[in-house]
């Protein structure tokens, strides 16, 4: 009874594949110190996903929320990832690991 959870589960999957393009950008902005930046990334995230939420839950029901959740979660991850390359110089992201090992 279940299968009205299908189509969200699958964009939840697909978030959390986006989730680790980012690497380990928020553990690196909190080992450097920068520790607030972490947490307005954060906090942003949870405002739009908030925002997300009222508008497309009643649209599109439980999969308005996974939508919501998923692109919050991208959302947080490239304030992150930018917050991290622009304090320390260093690319954490899956791409640049990608790139390096290719030379």
């Amino acid at each position: 009874h279940f299968e009205a959870g299908h189509p969200a589960l699958l964009i939840l999957i697909f978030g959390n594949m986006l989730n680790v393009i980012a690497g380990p950008a928020g553990y690196i902005l909190a080992m450097t110190g920068h520790e607030r930046l972490a947490f307005y990334s954060m906090t942003a995230a949870c405002l739009f996903n908030i925002a997300m939420n009222l508008v497309l839950i009643p649209l599109y029901g439980i999969s308005g929320a996974a939508i919501a959740v998923s692109v919050s979660m991208l959302l947080w991850n490239i304030l992150i990832t930018y917050f991290t390359i622009k304090k320390t110089g260093i690319r954490p992201d899956v791409f640049f690991l990608m790139k390096r090992n290719e030379v």
